[in-house]
């Protein structure tokens, strides 16, 4: 059960940062704003959240 609260807590700072456009920064707690808003309101598409991601230097593969 554990894993499942933390894997929860995980995505929901996840999404938190990606609808806010900010960079989760470790020292200090602190937040960097680095993405501009979407213009859909902040819903982004898959393409958009890949490139997010790797360009924050996760290794994204997408199936399907």
């Amino acid at each position: 059960m554990a894993y499942v609260a933390v894997a929860r807590k995980m995505l929901t700072v996840i999404w938190h940062l990606l609808l806010n456009g900010e960079l989760y920064v470790e020292e200090k707690f602190s937040k960097a704003t680095i993405l501009a808003r979407s213009k859909s309101g902040g819903v982004l598409s898959l393409d958009g959240m890949v490139a997010i991601l790797r360009r924050a230097d996760y290794t994204v593969s997408v199936n399907g």
